[in-house]
């Protein structure tokens, strides 16, 4: 028994030979097999950074073709602001050629109730977002539940042809359309709601699609929206 263990473990073992080399296709399968939970997990870090940087240069944003400004003491339900844009939208055409018609509706909220510390510092917040919405030249149209507030603080509604008032003068009762004139079935939170547009100064200091603007608001006002 001895003996035969002894043969085992001074048996001539002939070493073997490398393995034979694998072909080009088989290398990369056998790389794919070790390699390819790396590289996809790269691939998904990847993707999402490219997307958060599209996100944030809002390329990957629509283009909006209208832009309102809604100026009042409550804030309108997401039902009543999809109501609003889809009532514009169906009127509106596809200013940017993006290939759709994209309106968007931004609420500059001004609380009553300044006397509570909450309620007054989002009405400051409004007060600052729509003072930039202005300056910027964001939104044509506004909607407003008290347009004697706006007129008196901004002078920024137009008259008739498009215009600004002169200097001084804060009237705003032929610069407005009752919503409920020109919209049919209008929600009962939008139904105390005027419509009206903002003049510019000049032509270069626009908002975006001006024309197309122009042309939605006489479409509207003339009542001619099917």
């Amino acid at each position: 028994m001895a003996s035969e263990y002894l043969k085992y473990l001074n048996r001539d073992v002939k070493p073997e030979g490398p393995p034979p080399e694998l072909t080009p296709k088989e290398k990369r399968r056998n790389w794919w097999y070790y390699h390819w939970k790396i590289v996809a997990v790269v691939c998904i870090i990847v993707l999402a950074g490219v997307s958060m940087l599209l996100h944030n240069l809002g390329i990957t944003e629509p283009i909006p073709d209208y832009q309102i400004a809604y100026v009042g003491s409550t804030r309108l339900p997401d039902e009543t602001v999809e109501a609003l844009t889809d009532f514009f939208q169906e009127r509106g055409e596809d200013a940017s050629g993006d290939g759709k018609v994209t309106v968007i509706l931004t609420q500059y909220v001004f609380y009553k109730d300044t006397d509570a510390y909450d309620y007054a510092q989002l009405t400051l917040s409004a007060s600052a977002a729509l003072d930039s919405d202005i300056a910027t030249q964001t939104s044509y149209f506004f909607l407003m539940d008290n347009p004697a507030g706006v007129a008196g603080d901004y002078q920024l509604l137009a008259d008739a042809e498009g215009k600004l008032p002169p200097e001084g003068d804060h009237s705003w009762e032929d610069r407005v359309v009752p919503l409920s004139d020109v919209m049919e079935n209008v929600p009962s939170e939008a139904s105390g709601l005027y419509l009206a547009r903002r003049g510019f100064y000049d032509e270069e200091h626009t908002v975006k699609y001006k024309d197309a603007c122009d042309e939605l608001w006489e479409t509207i006002v003339a009542g001619k929206a099917q």
